[in-house]
C-alpha cells in the first residue's frame, strides 16, 4: 500500500509532523520549563520506538559497541533538544528556527572534512545563503514582540548548538543502527537522553505539568522519525528527507499565524535564505 504513495508525501507529512511539534514546544516551555518538557518528550519518543521496535521483533542494541554508541548518540541529542528548547523558551519561533535549521550545514562540512565528500560549486553556494540567512535572522530579527526578553547572543549560540549536537547525535547513531536496528537504536538512544535531562532536573521540576502536551510532541517526532522510516528502503528516499526539511516553514508560519509574532521584512529575507538554503544543501548532499 505505501508503495501506491509518492515518497515526497511521506517527507511533506514528516515536515508537517515535526512542524507541528515545534510549535508546540513554544508553549510547553515557556509555561513548564525546557528541562521537564525535553525529558518527558525524549521519554515518551523512547517508550514509543521501544513498543514499534518490540512489536516488529527489530533488535535493540546491547551491552557492545553498538549499545555504546546508542547511549552516546542520546547523550548528545538529549544535550541538543535541550538547547533547542531553552532557546525557544527565550525566543520567538521565527527567530529561533531559521539558525537551528542550519544543521544540514553541519552535517555536509562533516561528511566534508571527515569522509572525503566532494564539494560541489552548488553547494558551497547553498551553504553560504543557509549561513548568510541565519546571521540576518541573529542580527535584524524580533527575538521577541516586546524585544525586552533575553539577549540574542545566548539564544543564537543555543540554537547553533542544538544544530551541531543534533547532527552529531545522527552520526554517533549509525554504528549503533548497524549493529542492532533502527528503532531499537532510536528506543535506547531516547532513553538515554531523557535520563540525562532528568538528572539535571530540580526539585520543583519533578511535577506532572505540562506532561500530556510533552507526550503529544513525542508522538509527533515519532511519526514523522517512522514516515521517513517507512520510505527509507526506496531509490527515492532522499527525496522525503530533503522535503521534511521544510518542517522550519511549518512552524514558523505557525508561529506568525497563530502567535502574531513579529517579523520584519529583513526578518523574512532571512528566513526564506537559512530554511531554503538548507533544503538545497540537503538535496544536493543527497
Amino acid at each position: 500500500m505505501t508503495d501506491a504513495i509518492p515518497t515526497a508525501a511521506f517527507g511533506a507529512l514528516a515536515a508537517l509532523s515535526l512542524g507541528l511539534a515545534d510549535f508546540l514546544a513554544r508553549f510547553a516551555t515557556t509555561r513548564h520549563g525546557p528541562r521537564r518538557t525535553a525529558a518527558v518528550m525524549y521519554g515518551g519518543g523512547g517508550v514509543l520506538f521501544g513498543a514499534v521496535a518490540l512489536s516488529l521483533g527489530a533488535p535493540f542494541p546491547g551491552l557492545d559497541r553498538a549499545g555504546l554508541f546508542a547511549l552516546l548518540s542520546g547523550l548528545a541529542g538529549g544535550a541538543g533538544i535541550l538547547c533547542f528548547y531553552t532557546a525557544i523558551s527565550r525566543g520567538q519561533l521565527s527567530y529561533v528556527i531559521p539558525i537551528a535549521a542550519t544543521y544540514p550545514v553541519w552535517s555536509v562540512l562533516y561528511a566534508a572534512l571527515v569522509q572525503g565528500f566532494p564539494f560541489q560549486p552548488a553547494l558551497l553556494a547553498a551553504i553560504a545563503v543557509t549561513i548568510a540567512g541565519a546571521a540576518v535572522v541573529a542580527r535584524y530579527g524580533v527575538l521577541d514582540p516586546d524585544e525586552t526578553g533575553a539577549s540574542r547572543g545566548p539564544v543564537v549560540l543555543l540554537a547553533l548548538a542544538a544544530a551541531i549536537l543534533f547532527v552529531a547525535s545522527l552520526y554517533l547513531a549509525g554504528p549503533a543502527v548497524a549493529g542492532s536496528s533502527a528503532l531499537g537504536a532510536l528506543a535506547v538512544a531516547r532513553i538515554a537522553g531523557c535520563l540525562l535531562m532528568i538528572a539535571t532536573l530540580r526539585h520543583g521540576e519533578r511535577t506532572r505539568r505540562g506532561v500530556p502536551v510533552a507526550l503529544a510532541m513525542a508522538a509527533l517526532d515519532g511519526l514523522a522519525t517512522l514516515l521517513i522510516l517507512m520510505v527509507i528502503g526506496r531509490a527515492e528516499s532522499a527525496l522525503a528527507i530533503v522535503v521534511s526539511g521544510a518542517f522550519g516553514v511549518v512552524t514558523v508560519l505557525l508561529g506568525r499565524i497563530v502567535l502574531g509574532e513579529r517579523v520584519v521584512p529583513l526578518q523574512w529575507a532571512g528566513i526564506l535564505m537559512a530554511i531554503g538554503g538548507a533544503i538545497t544543501v540537503s538535496a544536493i548532499g543527497a
